[in-house]
């Protein structure tokens, strides 16, 4: 009877034994899954965050490359929009005291993207040499090309002088001037 019990207790010790190496092997093959899933996984996250962060660096050089871009085209007049160009000549005048008028502007038949302007002002002096700093200063690629400046007597009302009843007249100076000018258009 004791071999009986060494047999069986052998037996079922060497199928414990199998049984405990194959639920061994089983949940390292569950485990090795898991692991691979969760790899694939991670792999697939990281990828979507590179690509994340890929579409936001691109997202920002394309900002960047707009800003540039608006940058340079304020250089140039867009003959599209002419009207907000002129307005901005015109409003030279309001910055710098005088009356600024635009008389004409074309486009050259010479020379590409090329628009010519010429503009007259009129107030006191210190006003147009300011209306001739400012366009100077514009943001525009402006190239002047001429530039006339005159001075011109503006009678006024006249004083009688009741003492020795002499009337006098008094005489107001105003300054004209005309500009002529280039500036780049956009293509």
């Amino acid at each position: 009877m004791n071999k009986n019990h060494t047999t069986l207790t052998l037996v079922i010790s060497a199928i414990v034994m199998v049984v405990s190496i194959g639920t061994l092997i089983f949940f390292f093959r569950i485990i090795e899954n898991k692991n691979k899933h969760t790899s694939a996984v991670l792999t697939t996250l990281a990828n979507k965050i590179a690509d994340k962060n890929d579409s936001q660096i691109a997202e920002s050089k394309m900002s960047e490359i707009n800003s540039a871009q608006n940058s340079i085209n304020n250089y140039f007049v867009d003959l599209t929009k002419i009207d907000s160009f002129v307005n901005y000549l015109e409003g030279l005048g309001s910055k710098s005291g005088a009356v600024v008028k635009v008389d004409s502007f074309e486009t050259s038949d010479k020379e590409k993207n090329v628009l010519s302007v010429r503009l007259s002002s009129k107030g006191s002096f210190e006003d147009i040499i300011r209306t001739i700093l400012l366009l100077e200063n514009s943001p525009y690629n402006i190239h002047i090309t001429n530039i006339s400046l005159g001075e011109e007597q503006i009678p006024q009302d006249t004083n009688t002088n009741t003492k020795t009843n002499n009337k006098s007249s008094v005489n107001k100076t105003q300054w004209q001037n005309t500009i002529s000018f280039t500036v780049i258009t956009l293509p």
